[in-house]
């Protein structure tokens, strides 16, 4: 089985940061993702698909300090899939994508280099948590300098 999910876009309102009483911290914020595609008459139009998510500990820390409203970022996590009962009986479910990776994809005025920066579980042991992004190392899985534009998917 596979529950994966890569997404890129802008985060749709400031994040919100909670803690559990053991102190972990929960983010929770949505994104907003572009769809460009052509109607039946043919002209351009433009849908937004809008995706809860949720990050935790140090990620959770870091989305809350450095983004905003309106930051673009790259995110991969799983689907995940709660369910209750509302206050009427009815029930109810909703779904949220759970970030393992959080990479910031605009320059930040402190990052003058244009470096992309990543957050959360990172493949082949390669940890970049708790690191803030004036710090951030480049990162490229080929060992090679790469640009930061390559990564994007369109």
């Amino acid at each position: 089985m596979l529950n994966v999910v890569t997404l890129v876009g802008n985060i749709g309102q400031d994040p919100e940061v909670r803690y559990t009483q053991s102190g972990a911290a929960i983010c929770n914020m949505s994104l907003a993702v572009n769809e460009h595609t052509k109607s039946a008459d043919g002209e351009p139009e433009k849908r937004t698909h809008w995706f809860k998510l949720v990050a935790f500990n140090r990620t959770a820390e870091v989305a809350a300090e450095y983004l905003k409203k309106g930051s673009k970022i790259g995110i991969s996590g799983t689907l995940v899939t709660h369910q209750w009962i509302d206050k009427e009986g009815a029930s109810r479910d909703t779904v949220e994508i759970r970030i393992n990776q959080l990479e910031f994809l605009e320059t930040r005025p402190a990052d003058q280099q244009g470096q992309q920066t990543h957050y959360g579980q990172q493949p082949r042991g390669q940890q970049t948590q708790g690191r803030p992004p004036a710090q951030q190392q480049q990162r490229a899985s080929s060992g090679q300098d790469y640009q930061p534009d390559e990564d994007i998917p369109f």
